[in-house]
C-alpha cells in the first residue's frame, strides 16, 4: 500500500505545473517527517535488540544448562542468542524498521528527482515546447490553395 501511495505522489500533471510547485513542499516535508519517525524507530528497534541480546547473554551465562548449553563459549553463546524467541521477534521489527527507512528514503530522493523534473518541464512550457506551430498567414494561404488544387485535381481524375 506504501508503495502504491509514494508512487501516486511522484506523478506529475505537466497541465497544473503551478499546482505542482505548490504541493511539491507539502509532500517533500511529509515525507522527509517519515523518514525521519522511521529512523527514530529503527533506533528504538537496534536498542531494544541490544538490550535484549544483553539480558539474554547475562541469563544463559548464569544458568547456561536450561538453554541446553554445557560449556559456554563465544560461538554457543552468540548462536544460543540468536535462536531466542525474543530475539527474532525484535531482530524481526528491526528488519521492519530498516525497510521503513530504506523504503521512504527512496520516496525522498524521488521527491528531489520530482522537484527537478517540474522545474523542467516549467522550463520546456516558457520556451513553448509544448506549443502548437504557428504558420504566417500568407503561408497558410498558400498551404490552403495548394490543398484545393490536390482535391479539384484528385476529383477530375476519379470522374
Amino acid at each position: 500500500m506504501r508503495n502504491k501511495e509514494i508512487e501516486l505522489s511522484l506523478q506529475i500533471d505537466r497541465h497544473r505545473l503551478d499546482d505542482e510547485c505548490v504541493e511539491q513542499p507539502r509532500l517533500y516535508f511529509h515525507y522527509a517527517a517519515e523518514l525521519d519517525n522511521a529512523r527514530h524507530e529503527l533506533d528504538r528497534a537496534k536498542a531494544m535488540l541490544e538490550l535484549v541480546d544483553a539480558e539474554l547473554d547475562l541469563a544463559i551465562r548464569s544458568d547456561p544448562e536450561s538453554f541446553g548449553l554445557t560449556k559456554i563459549t563465544e560461538s554457543s553463546l552468540r548462536s544460543t542468542i540468536v535462536v531466542q524467541v525474543k530475539h527474532g521477534k525484535l531482530q524481526e521489527k528491526m528488519l521492519q524498521a530498516k525497510d521503513s527507512v530504506n523504503i521512504l528514503g527512496t520516496a525522498v530522493s524521488a521527491l528531489d528527482q520530482k522537484k527537478k523534473s517540474i522545474e523542467g518541464l516549467i522550463q520546456l512550457q516558457l520556451a513553448n515546447y509544448f506549443s502548437k506551430p504557428k504558420i504566417p498567414e500568407c503561408e497558410r494561404e498558400r498551404m490552403d490553395e495548394v490543398s484545393k488544387r490536390s482535391i479539384r485535381r484528385k476529383g477530375r481524375e476519379g470522374c
